[in-house]
């Protein structure tokens, strides 16, 4: 994996439900605490930057929705085949 996106596709969010995204460097500092607000995106280079997404609460007022898309060079995509947006 070289390139990773991440979609934050839920409605509400406040920190007390975590679910937070944390990069870090090679020696294993914390470099960035990304929240998970929602409609928002996040890319970056997955072998540049360890990283883990922190346990999220799940209740019937938040439900944490996010989509990742991998980006792997040794392979072939075909766009035509992902579903179109809107």
């Amino acid at each position: 994996r070289v390139l990773s996106f991440v979609f934050y596709l839920h409605a509400d969010w406040e920190k007390h439900d975590g679910g937070e995204l944390v990069i870090y460097d090679h020696h294993g500092n914390e470099l960035e605490r990304l929240l998970p607000l929602p409609g928002s995106m996040v890319c970056f280079l997955s072998d540049d930057f360890p990283h883990e997404v922190l346990p999220a609460k799940e209740s019937e007022e938040v439900s944490p929705v996010g989509y990742t898309i991998n980006f792997y060079p040794e392979r072939r995509y075909d766009l035509s085949l992902m579903p179109a947006s809107g």
